[in-house]
């Protein structure tokens, strides 16, 4: 009872978890379809691999960009700015879920959400400038209690999306089309402190804000036309764009009209309306626990501690301790689940007659069960030798009481071996190969079974001799009474349905009778007999020829019918009370098995979906939720297909296809990390078609290497095996040809998991930075990396010099192209 219910307690603790679990990498709209188990695939048939992608009008989307973060993260300790970035975006969090807002991802210091995706919000643009206007305020309230001095750049756009997973490893639910392309761009044009949008986004607010005008800007929605050229050096057709360029007016948010602000609002039930008017209402400051999580909220960090006894306490935390057992399962816990507890035992699901499961596959489980599992339990083990037992009593009495007649004592060496046979198996079974290759199955062990109940009662039966009853009366009494042990034997073997094993017993009780009423001996002279069970009188009756054994008197013959009847009665209902007894536990615990069952395959989900944000080395090492660390000589890279918005084309399902060729291009990537090569090398994430991917990240692995740098030696080899996939991934296209630039760089990073609602694992550093600037300025179809890597690099590959470029915010930077692996270069 106590364990049903810690049971179910721990289901539902687990599926709070999971849910939020759920909701922290994808809305619960789309959660069900990649939780769901995919049917695996016909062998030899080639299918595409699970796509969750779905097209949505009317959805507003907003980027916001943290201003002088980089000032801000150059003075920093790892903890410290980790716990920064999880306070900032932890109230970002707070503020998504208050203005029906869902959160998509960070960025680096960018933070994007959408609202109206993937459920409908007729306020989405409303939503996601109350957001945009609340996070600047948010910062300004950071600023003031972490004396620092960043602001937010936040822009807003209005359109269509296709929202759904791409990937199968540290996916996240996420946004593409080109409006969140025109959204990012409204961020990139803004102004520090101001909200930025577009017409289209204007249009749905209903003049409920005053705005001033901003510059116009490019619209990457462009009118594009396909046009299939032949290029002669290469021999074959291409495919290009021929674009037409547009502008789209912008507007900056200035102020809430007057009808907007929050002291008019009739009602609270707008969701941007009652942020604003409880935190206006309250004319303070949150708390600091405010800040950090909602009530409810249930973190899963806990359940990837391996500490069990951790585990529990923090799944009991919450409750008083004096109501607890030492199981920890209140006692309020216990009496609500009484009445499931009772049902199981009044009303059980069997059939009222035959006894059998309602349910046929809960009917042929325990048939399974008998076979295969019920032999390694005591109780089966029990019955065999209980069954040896009986027939050792009856062989003592036969050898003691009766004459030994000639089929007894052929048939008990028979017996005997017979037993001892069955005792060997059920015992040793695991233990000889020979006895696990022998026939197994219900039927056979059902036929096992049925001959050992029928071995004491044919072992009695060998036993009648009618010169020793007649010469003997008392051994009349023996027969009788060793008959009734006999019938005990049919209240055992749990592998025989009770409606067999009775019918068993009536058969024998019937055969007995037989031999009971038919004149089965005959005496031809006169002799006396003392009348059984008359202790009254000693008085001694004669009888005249022919005198029947077990006929002399009408009352003996009754008093034995009526013994052997009540004796049978009492079989009968042992019977039928050991198989109700039997079937409700074994329901009782296959219940249990299957919750357990459910509670194991939901820690494996659980953590299956912890690991996809976080890695497995960092998981073990979570304090309250928080994870940081400084970390030496990690590579980074950034490897992006540069023209993947020239196959992009939303004129056909919204472009739905095109990230269906995306999902399979990144699941090969991901196919790549399951080669013992790259055991060092882990997917960070993907940003639209850009990949990005680290390494050295968990010493331990890396200390398991023969070479120090063996690790960023993989990440380049890695990089070369993407290309090889690019390669590939062209074949099958038509008339269009993937190019894939990589940037790679090794340094310095900051690894951590921020959040509180919505964790997330991520690196920061100048070494990423880098990485990306060395992709976004590279070369077609190369791997370019900064001279400071070349020292280390060059000596397992063979670099070109590019020369120096331009890099955004670190000035001229002198950059190499990868050429080839040096041969006979081994570092493993």
């Amino acid at each position: 009872m106590q364990q049903s219910t810690r049971n179910k307690r721990i289901q539902e603790e687990d599926k709070k978890i999971i849910e939020r679990m759920l909701h922290s990498l994808m809305p619960p709209a789309v959660a069900k379809n990649v939780i769901d188990k995919q049917a695996p695939s016909a062998q030899g048939v080639i299918t595409f691999r699970p796509f969750q992608i779905d097209k949505i009008d009317h959805v507003s989307i907003l980027f916001a960009d943290i201003v002088g973060f980089t000032k801000m993260s150059s003075n920093k300790t790892a903890k410290h700015l980790v716990d920064l970035l999880s306070d900032l975006f932890g109230r970002f969090d707070k503020l998504c879920e208050a203005l029906g807002c869902e959160k998509i991802s960070t960025l680096g210091d960018c933070y994007y959400c959408v609202s109206g995706c993937p459920e409908a919000n007729k306020d989405h643009a409303k939503c996601c400038v109350e957001m945009g206007l609340r996070m600047i305020e948010a910062i300004q309230e950071f600023d003031k209690e972490n004396n620092e001095q960043v602001n937010m750049r936040v822009g807003v756009h209005t359109g269509t999306v296709l929202c759904g997973i791409v990937g199968s490893k540290q996916f996240k639910f996420d946004v593409w089309s080109n409006d969140v392309t025109l959204a990012n761009i409204m961020e990139a044009t803004g102004k520090p402190g101001r909200v930025h949008i577009s017409k289209t986004s204007y249009e749905y607010l209903e003049d409920e804000y005053e705005v001033e005008e901003g510059e116009d800007c490019e619209d990457n929605r462009t009118v594009a036309s396909l046009i299939e050229q032949y290029d002669a050096e290469n021999k074959k057709y291409t495919v290009t764009h021929q674009e037409k360029k547009q502008k789209i007016t912008t507007f900056f948010i200035v102020k809430r009209k007057e009808k907007n602000k929050p002291k008019e609002v009739e009602s609270s039930e707008d969701p941007t309306q009652l942020a604003i008017e409880n935190e206006d209402k309250s004319g303070k400051e949150p708390s600091e626990t405010d800040k950090l999580e909602p009530i409810d909220y249930v973190s899963p960090v806990p359940l990837l501690n391996k500490d069990k006894n951790k585990t529990e306490n923090f799944l009991f935390k919450e409750d008083d301790p004096a109501k607890q057992n030492s199981d920890g399962v209140t006692a309020e816990e216990v009496e609500a689940n009484l009445d499931t507890i009772r049902k199981s035992f009044h009303s059980p699901p069997l059939h009222s007659c035959l006894l059998t499961f309602d349910n046929e596959e809960i009917e042929k489980d325990l048939k399974i069960y008998n076979v295969f599992e019920a032999p390694e339990k005591l109780h089966a083990r029990a019955e065999v030798v209980m069954s040896f037992i009986i027939f050792f009593i009856i062989s003592i009495a036969s050898f003691v009481m009766f004459q030994r007649p000639a089929a007894w004592l052929a048939l008990f060496p028979i017996f005997l071996i017979i037993e001892i046979a069955f005792i060997f198996k059920i015992i040793f079974h695991n233990k000889f190969e020979f006895l696990k290759s022998l026939p197994d199955s219900w039927i056979i062990r059902s036929i096992e079974a049925t001959f050992l109940a029928f071995i004491p009662i044919l072992a009695v039966f060998s036993n009648f001799y009618c010169p020793g009853f007649i010469d003997h009366s008392w051994q009349e009494k023996c027969f009788c009474i060793t008959f009734m042990v006999a019938l005990f034997n049919f209240t055992t073997f749990s592998t025989v349905n009770s409606m067999m094993r009775s019918v068993m017993a009536i058969l024998s009780f019937f055969i007995f009778l037989l031999i009971h009423t038919l004149t089965a001996c005959t005496q031809n002279s006169d002799m006396e007999y003392d009348l059984l069970y008359d202790n009254t009188s000693d008085i001694v009756t004669q009888m005249p020829l022919p005198n029947l054994i077990f006929s002399r008197s009408d009352h003996f013959i009754f008093l034995i019918d009526l013994d052997l009847i009540l004796h049978l009665l009492l079989i009968l209902f042992l019977n039928r009370e050991f198989e109700v007894s039997y079937r409700i536990c074994y329901h009782c615990d296959a219940e249990a098995m299957s919750c357990q069952k459910h509670i194991k395959d939901n820690k494996d989900q659980l953590e299956w979906l912890l690991h996809n944000i976080i890695p497995e080395h960092i998981s073990s090492k979570l304090i309250n939720g928080r994870y940081s660390k400084n970390h030496q000589y990690i590579g980074v890279i950034f490897a992006g297909l540069v023209n993947f918005n020239e196959l992009y084309e939303e004129s056909y399902q919204g472009g739905r296809e095109m990230l269906r060729v995306l999902n399979e291009l990144v699941g090969d990537y991901e196919d790549l990390l399951d080669d013992v090569r790259f055991k060092d090398v882990e997917k960070i994430k993907t940003i639209t078609s850009t990949f990005m991917a680290a390494s050295g990240l968990d010493e331990k692995k890396c200390q398991q290497n023969k070479h120090k740098y063996a690790h960023l030696f993989n990440l380049m080899l890695f990089a070369m095996e993407m290309q090889k996939v690019i390669e590939n991934f062209n074949k099958s296209m038509i008339n269009f040809e993937f190019i894939l630039n990589i940037g790679y760089n090794f340094g310095e990073v900051t690894a951590g998991v921020i959040g509180t609602t919505k964790l997330l694992f991520d690196i920061w550093g100048d070494t990423v930075n880098v990485s990306s600037r060395m992709y976004s300025n590279g070369a077609a179809r190369r791997i370019q990396v900064p001279s400071s890597n070349i020292e280390i690099l060059s000596e397992m590959f063979d670099f070109e010099y590019r020369g120096t470029i331009l890099i955004k915010g670190k000035g001229e930077m002198g950059t190499y192209l990868l050429v080839k692996q040096k041969d006979g270069a081994h570092w493993d």
